[in-house]
Formats: structure tokens, C-alpha cells, sequence
């Protein structure tokens, strides 16, 4: 068994999965085994803000930034429907942290209906 710190609810839970990913069972967010080194290049600073991602053809939804960096955003979004390619471009729009920019999506997730997706912002 392995324990697991969530990075950020905190919460301790344990895991035999022989997978890296692991959804924290109390907030849901994918923590790494912590004997696996960090894949990020820059430090990720937990947020809780709304946005708004513009898609090809305009077309626009909304949802939520959970982390952010210098160069990047974690994001999540509610809608059962929305799909997101890897290297997909973007807008990102958050006017209460001050962002509108492209985006790449470098890697997405579903999780009890949530999606959640890595933005690359350039």
C-alpha cells in the first residue's frame, strides 16, 4: 500500500493501484505517487476562479482555473459534453486574475463527469 498526501485538500488516503494517477477520494483531484518525480517545470499556485475557454467556431464555456503558473492552468468544467484534444488551441479568458490568452491543451482528464485539462498558455 501506498500513502498519499492530496496536494490539494490535504487529505491522507492509501492505494495499491499500479497506476501514477490517483483521483483523491474526498476532493477528486489526480495526485501523483509520491515517489514519482515532478513532471512540471514551474511551481503551480492552487486557485479557485471562474473563466471562460473559446473553442474553435467561438464557441464558448465556462468553467473553473484550479492551479496556475507563470506559463500554465489547471481547469475543470462541468459539462459532460465538452472534449478537449491534446494540442488543441484555445482562448482562456479570466478577467479576475487578468488573463485572456491562447492556449495549448496539453493533457486532459475525466473524473465523476468532470473534465479537467492542462493549459499551456503562449
Amino acid at each position: 500500500m501506498n500513502k498519499l498526501i492530496c496536494s490539494r485538500c490535504q487529505s491522507t488516503f492509501y492505494t495499491a493501484a499500479p497506476t501514477s494517477e490517483i483521483p483523491c477520494p474526498f476532493c477528486g483531484f489526480v495526485s501523483r505517487k509520491s515517489f514519482e518525480p515532478e513532471r512540471r517545470l514551474e511551481k503551480r499556485m492552487l486557485v479557485e476562479r471562474g473563466c471562460e475557454l473559446v473553442l474553435a467556431e467561438n464557441k464558448k464555456i465556462h468553467g473553473r482555473i484550479v492551479d496556475i503558473s507563470l506559463h500554465g492552468v489547471g481547469v475543470e468544467t462541468p459539462s459532460p459534453l465538452t472534449t478537449f484534444q491534446r494540442d488543441e488551441m484555445l482562448e482562456i479568458v479570466a478577467e479576475d486574475l487578468d488573463i485572456k490568452s491562447r492556449a495549448q491543451v496539453r493533457w486532459t482528464n475525466r473524473i465523476n463527469g468532470v473534465v479537467k485539462a492542462g493549459l499551456l498558455m503562449v
